[in-house]
């Protein structure tokens, strides 16, 4: 996983907050339009405008500095995930609480799959261990057989050519 730098993760940010953005922009727009329809001067709307962005401002950067610790939290939790789930940060939403759940089944269904490889490879082993030693015990008779054949006709022959 690559680390993404601080520029990477304030992009992400804006692209989350751009309809919180757009809002705030289109209510700036229409307080200009009004008081400029009232024809009343723009130095009480640009004061407000100037107060308002400031404390929007203010926020974002204390909302990004929450958002920025969340993603170092995660990144955190997803490197622990593969031994157990248990790290997960509380939801506080509906849609957390429906992502939790998909990553807790999807969870489930590994730890599963896992078990299930890996019973499936202590029996093949114990398969194959079996096998190999059923396999070499009527190998090792046959060899026996066979030696004791050679043995016998060895002997046979060292009768047959000394004795006479």
């Amino acid at each position: 996983m690559r680390k993404e730098s601080i520029f990477d993760i304030i992009t992400y940010y804006f692209k989350d907050k751009f309809k919180i953005i757009t809002k705030f922009c289109v209510f700036i727009i229409i307080f200009f339009m009004v008081y400029s329809l009232y024809h009343i001067p723009l130095e009480p709307v640009l004061y407000a405008a100037l107060l308002t962005t400031t404390l929007a401002l203010i926020f974002s950067v204390y909302d990004f500095v929450l958002y920025y610790n969340k993603h170092i939290f995660l990144n955190d939790v997803l490197n622990g995930v593969e031994v157990k789930l248990d790290r997960l940060p509380q939801a506080k939403s509906l849609i957390e609480n429906d992502y939790q759940n998909i990553v807790e089944a999807i969870y489930k269904d590994k730890c599963t799959i896992l078990y299930n490889t890996d019973n499936k490879y202590g029996e093949m082993i114990d398969y194959y261990t079996m096998w190999a030693h059923q396999i070499k015990t009527p190998i090792a008779a046959f060899s026996m057989i066979v030696q004791s054949m050679e043995g016998s006709n060895e002997k046979s022959l060292w009768s047959r050519n000394y004795l006479r």
